[in-house]
């Protein structure tokens, strides 16, 4: 029996109506269940430190940057906790 096997490329869900990066994205900026000490969206305000550090490349951030960053602050804190016990 031959089995087929079928590569697509990131955006082949969207005829299906998936949301696109940059929908996600948003989505992630504007969410009001994590937010700031000023009761801003927790996601505006990280996506804004990214855009600042990487200025050249600043057009290109989305929410898998947002995701990863949360990842290594979550980690980074979670060393330091260990080190305290």
């Amino acid at each position: 029996m031959k089995k087929v096997v079928i590569l697509t490329g990131a955006g082949a869900v969207l005829p299906w109506g998936a949301p696109t990066t940059k929908d996600i994205t948003e989505k992630i900026k504007n969410d009001k269940e994590f937010v700031t000490k000023n009761n801003k969206p927790l996601g505006k305000y990280l996506y804004s430190i990214l855009r600042e550090h990487y200025k050249k490349d600043s057009q290109n951030i989305n929410f898998e940057h947002i995701i990863d960053f949360v990842d290594l602050l979550y980690a980074y804190y979670q060393r330091d906790r260990k080190s305290v016990v």
